[in-house]
């Protein structure tokens, strides 16, 4: 390598790093697996995000975008977890209670609510035609300050799955304050 390419390639990854360090962060993921008998790859929407209220615990809330599959504009969970960090993967599974799914009895997620948008109809719940998943169950691997990352698995009646994985950002993440100090520009 000359020393140009080699200048040029330093310079490259110096600007590279300097736009990583300096801006937020976007959700990351994806739902794959099945639905009505379809395969499915659904990227996760770039602004899926985790709120910690003190007073009613974290919430994170999760946006996938089928692209029309089914007429599902987006689909999604909203996860209530309890507070505080943790760096130990945990699993809870999620109990088809006829209209809804719910959390089993644990310390860590005390709420559930599936999400999806329609051409005719939009809100929480879901899709008319595959219904509450049969079972399902919710992993965290990790809820700090700055993000909370996992995956959720839906088993429908019918045989099919959908696996979806998230790695969302806390606002001050997405907008790229770690410590609190800042005042919420990256202008400098």
């Amino acid at each position: 390598m000359n020393c140009l390419s080699l200048r040029a390639a330093l310079s490259w990854m110096a600007a590279a790093l300097l736009l990583t360090a300096c801006g937020g962060r976007d959700a990351t993921g994806e739902c794959r697996g099945n639905h009505l008998g379809v395969s499915v790859n659904w990227p996760i929407d770039a602004e899926a995000s985790v709120v910690v209220d003190l007073t009613t615990g974290t919430t994170v809330f999760l946006t996938y975008l089928p692209r029309g599959h089914a007429g599902l504009k987006t689909f999604g969970a909203e996860i209530g977890l309890v507070d505080g960090e943790s760096s130990a993967s945990r699993t809870v599974a999620l109990i088809n209670r006829e209209l809804r799914l719910e959390p089993e009895d644990n310390p860590l997620v005390f709420n559930w609510e599936g999400t999806r948008d329609t051409a005719s109809e939009s809100g929480k719940g879901f899709h008319a035609e595959t219904g509450v998943p049969a079972r399902g169950s919710v992993t965290i691997d990790v809820v700090d300050d700055e993000h909370a990352a996992g995956r959720f698995v839906y088993h429908y009646e019918n045989g099919d799955e959908l696996t979806c994985t998230f790695d969302a950002p806390t606002p001050a993440a997405a907008e790229g304050i770690f410590d609190g100090s800042g005042d919420g520009d990256d202008d400098d």
